[in-house]
C-alpha cells in the first residue's frame, strides 16, 4: 500500500471513532451509524485527495520563500 491509502484508512478510522464517541456522549448511548459513516467517507476523502495536496503546496510555498 502506498502512503496515500495509508493516511486515508487512517483519517478515516480516527474520523468514524472520533463521531462515534461523540454521537455516544451526546446522544446518551445511543451511537448515530449514519454520522459515523459520514464522517468515516470525510476522513477518507481528506486523507486520500485534500491532505496530500496541502502538503505539496506548502512545499512549494516554503521553497519559493
Amino acid at each position: 500500500m502506498n502512503t496515500r491509502l495509508k493516511d486515508g484508512l487512517l483519517f478515516s478510522f480516527v474520523y468514524a471513532t472520533m463521531m462515534l464517541i461523540m454521537s455516544l456522549v451526546l446522544r446518551e448511548g445511543n451511537p448515530d451509524w449514519l454520522s459515523t459513516l459520514g464522517f468515516a467517507i470525510g476522513g477518507f476523502l481528506y486523507g486520500f485527495f485534500i491532505r496530500p495536496y496541502m502538503i505539496k503546496w506548502e512545499e512549494k510555498k516554503k521553497l519559493k520563500e
